[in-house]
Formats: structure tokens, C-alpha cells, sequence
């Protein structure tokens, strides 16, 4: 195709065909870690400091069982400022990450889809949910599973990005999307189009129906106003039972 092909396609919304087009498997197989984890821009950046304000509630405490579901590649392990006696590392496929101690605690990768989830009821101290809710075929029954698995005097930890809104659109596309596409990675919006598929204000009415009879503690950053319209993220903490 050629270059004014290619104007005229963009012009029009018309993108070149090709196999690897917002393909999710090059996405984390090769661009991911590279952006969000390890990179020097203001994604990777901006991906450290909210994984460190998820932690911030929690510091110097002492949880007993931690379930973490969605846990990728154990990312979110490093933020973590509490001890623990042991932490699930859950995810649809086994987090590719050895089994071992940290610390004082005994770290645990295991496969469990958190639509049905292989522990007993009220079995948990501390569940963190990072980046995971948006791409579940069924959220409600995920939150719902969730539930079941915390204690009564547990607490749980969700993030959400603020997807489809404004701000997240315009954040991404200035940040992660612009390093994406200048790295050779092609149709992250897609992707994402993709990957996000619940939305986040319904994810919010589920949480808050799910956990209606405990005290949710809800962030919106990075500018505080309660829409997530006007916000890149949300943090809810969920806590004991009233």
C-alpha cells in the first residue's frame, strides 16, 4: 500500500489489513512489559504510581491469605507494602512465576478463572482485583464469586480504568497509545476496543450492589471529581461487613 493510500485510508477511518493489526498476543508478548513495566515514559510512570496508591491503605498490616486474581505476571507483587502468611497468585492461565517465599510469606501461582474460583467460602483476608474486570465475560458472577471468598472482616481491593471515557480515551492516546504505535505495535486502539469490553460504569453499579452491605471507600484519579468521564482510574476498597 502506498503512503498516500495509507493518508487516505486514515482520512477515511479505513485501516490496512494485517494479521497482527491489535493483535492481543503480540501486544503482551512483546510491547506490554516493555511500556507499562519497564519504560521511561510517562505510562510507565504513571503505570508504578497507582499499583504504589493501591498499596498505600495497607501498609505495615498483616494478612493472613491474599487472593490475587488476574494477576498477569505477578506485577502488582512488588507494590505490595503489607506482610502475609500465603498469596494466591491467580489468573486464567498459571502467572509464569516460581513458587517460592517473599519475605516471611509463601507465594502460590496457580490457574483459577475468578468466575469459579477453587476455595472455600469466607477463606480469604485480602482479595486484590488489578486491570481484570474490564475483559471477564461475566463480571457480575466474578464480583459475586469474590464475595464468597472473602472474610466477613476481610477486605478487597478493585481497579478499574475509566473506560469508554473521556479522559482515559485522550490519557492513553497521549501516553501508552503514542509509545505503542512509535515501538511498531499497530491498532492499539482496537485492542483495547477489544480487551475493555465492560464498561466501566456498569462495573461500578455491580461492585456496589455486590458489596452493598460493606463499607466501599471509592478513588477517582488522577483528578478526584467523582466521574469516571473526567478520570483515567478508579480505586475501591471494600471492607469489613456493617
Amino acid at each position: 500500500m502506498s503512503p498516500l493510500s495509507r493518508i487516505l485510508n486514515r482520512v477515511k477511518g479505513i485501516h490496512e489489513v494485517r494479521e497482527d493489526f491489535g493483535s492481543q498476543e503480540i501486544w503482551y508478548s512483546k510491547f506490554y512489559s516493555e511500556i507499562n513495566l519497564k519504560g521511561k515514559g510517562l505510562g510507565a510512570f504513571t503505570f508504578r504510581s497507582l499499583h504504589k496508591k493501591m498499596e498505600k491503605r495497607y501498609t505495615d498490616m498483616h494478612f493472613e491469605n491474599v487472593l490475587e486474581v488476574g494477576a498477569g505476571k505477578g506485577e502488582h507483587l512488588e507494590f505490595l507494602n503489607h506482610s502475609f502468611g500465603k498469596y494466591w497468585l491467580t489468573d486464567i492461565r498459571k502467572p509464569d512465576i516460581e513458587e517460592g517465599r517473599v519475605g516471611s510469606g509463601e507465594v502460590i501461582p496457580m490457574e483459577a478463572n475468578v468466575e469459579n474460583l477453587p476455595f472455600l467460602d469466607q477463606s480469604m483476608d485480602r482479595v486484590i482485583v488489578t486491570c481484570l474486570l474490564h475483559h471477564v465475560d461475566k463480571p457480575e458472577r466474578a464480583l459475586q464469586e469474590i464475595s464468597r471468598v472473602l472474610k466477613r472482616d476481610g477486605c478487597a481491593m478493585i481497579y478499574l480504568t475509566c473506560d469508554p471515557g473521556i479522559a482515559i480515551r485522550l490519557i492513553r492516546r497521549l501516553t501508552i497509545g503514542r509509545k505503542a504505535k512509535k515501538m511498531g505495535f499497530s491498532g492499539f486502539s482496537l485492542l483495547m476496543a477489544r480487551e475493555h469490553r465492560n464498561h466501566v460504569g456498569s462495573l461500578l453499579e455491580m461492585i456496589q450492589y455486590t458489596f452493598r452491605e460493606r463499607y466501599l471507600k471509592i478513588q477517582y484519579l488522577p483528578f478526584r471529581i467523582p466521574s469516571w468521564n473526567l478520570n483515567g482510574s478508579i480505586i475501591i476498597h471494600i471492607e469489613s461487613i456493617t
